[in-house]
């Protein structure tokens, strides 16, 4: 969520929450939780191939259209350009999506995000499935490829006058 708020981390966090909330609105059926104690401490976001921008009523219904209002203009106009860049070509109606997967900090290095991350894609996608993900933080392209994913292009990707790392990794589901 940089690119939407490279300077601000306070606002960073407030888009960062908003946008997450309308994502679960958008993708609830796709989102898993691991709850500790009645409390969700990892979470994961997988989306089937061909799943493609919402639609208008998508939006209206979550409330993703009042974005300019709750995250201000120019997090909005970066974000709709993160959302209209070309991701994965070919790969878009054929792959399965993995968005999002967090761990709460104070569960993290003890095998919890490896384990629930094997279950999001074990358990839940057929045998023979491509997931691609995308991620912008460099430490998370080792635990990735630890759980069988490979880097497919790595770049360095542009918003505005912000630049941030960009990997693409892909892996199939083999049992």
């Amino acid at each position: 969520m940089c690119a939407l708020e490279p300077t601000d981390a306070a606002l960073r966090y407030h888009i960062t929450k908003w946008v997450t909330a309308k994502r679960l609105y958008l993708n609830a059926p796709g989102s898993y939780c691991h709850l500790i104690d009645g409390r969700v401490v990892a979470h994961g976001m997988v989306t089937p191939p061909g799943d493609f921008a919402p639609s208008l009523w998508q939006m209206l219904w979550s409330g993703f259209i009042f974005a300019p209002l709750y995250i201000g203009w120019t997090a909005f106009s970066r974000l709709r350009q993160v959302m209209g860049k070309p991701s994965s070509s070919s790969m878009d109606s054929v792959a399965y999506k993995l968005q999002t997967l967090a761990v709460d900090p104070a569960y993290r290095g003890r095998g919890l995000g490896t384990a629930f991350l094997n279950a999001l894609l074990q358990e839940r996608l057929p045998t023979g499935a491509m997931v691609v993900l995308f991620t912008q933080v460099d430490r998370n392209v080792p635990f990735y490829e630890r759980n069988g994913f490979r880097v497919c292009s790595a770049a360095t990707a542009k918003i505005g006058d912000y630049e941030f790392p960009n990997w693409v990794m892909q892996a199939t589901k083999t049992r």
